[in-house]
């Protein structure tokens, strides 16, 4: 009767598919973030108030602070030719708001930042901006003003895709090590176990020192002659 051998533990298969699980959830959850991030900045994009070039156009300000005017030009190609523009900005109260050429490159899909303000409170707002450097393109150009960055979300989707699935790979990888060291130990435990107790070699693989004849079989002593040749008392002799 055969006895049944002991598998290492965790299998192979487990060692294996464990940790490519764990990667691949990890992956999952990474694709997710970065589609989030990309329509975060779509968000961003189309929360934009936009106003036609060289027409006055008012603009309702939701809040004070540092603005961004982008040249919006629909149908254009993907490469921005010299874009630049001027912008006269009349605030609430009728003053004028000084605007600055945005010195930074800034891109996101049709959209480049070309000037920026800074508005000291919310309210209504009248642009005219002109396009004085933006050549090609198919369609109408125009502005778009806000404070929003959507290339600054998409990059934060980018990044954190880029941190999670890194995170998940060296997670997967330190676990499938940690289960296949565990799994040769386990290997090598069974290995020495059937040496000592089982096959081969083990214990109970010679005849027992007993097999041998004891001491007790030769003759007694007392079968030879006694010293002397005195015969015993009580003899003829």
């Amino acid at each position: 009767m055969s006895a049944n051998l002991e598998k290492p533990k965790p299998g192979l298969a487990a060692a294996l598919l464990i940790p490519l699980a764990v990667w691949i959830a990890f992956s999952v959850v990474a694709i997710v973030l970065l589609v989030m991030g990309v329509q975060k900045a779509e968000d961003v994009a189309d929360d934009f108030a936009r106003v036609p070039a060289d027409q006055p156009t008012q603009v309702e300000l939701s809040s004070a602070g540092d603005y961004r005017i982008w040249l919006d030009r629909p149908g254009s190609s993907s490469s921005f030719s010299a874009a630049s523009a001027t912008g006269t900005i009349t605030g609430p109260d009728g003053q004028d708001i000084p605007a600055a050429t945005y010195v930074n490159s800034l891109e996101y899909n049709d959209l480049e930042a070309v000037l920026t303000f800074e508005a000291p409170e919310a309210g209504t707002y009248t642009f005219e901006v002109t396009d004085t450097g933006f050549s090609g393109g198919s369609g109408e150009t125009q502005f778009a003003i806000g404070k929003g960055n959507p290339a600054g979300e998409l990059l934060k989707g980018f990044a954190f895709m880029a941190i999670l699935g890194t995170v998940g790979f060296v997670i997967a990888l330190i676990l499938m090590i940690v289960m296949l060291v565990k799994r040769g130990r386990s290997k090598r435990r069974i290995t020495q176990a059937a040496f000592q107790g089982g096959g081969g070699y083990g214990a109970g693989g010679y005849p027992p020192q007993g097999g041998y004849p004891q001491q007790g079989g030769y003759p007694q002593q007392g079968g030879y002659p006694q010293q002397g040749g005195n015969s015993p008392p009580g003899s003829s002799w």
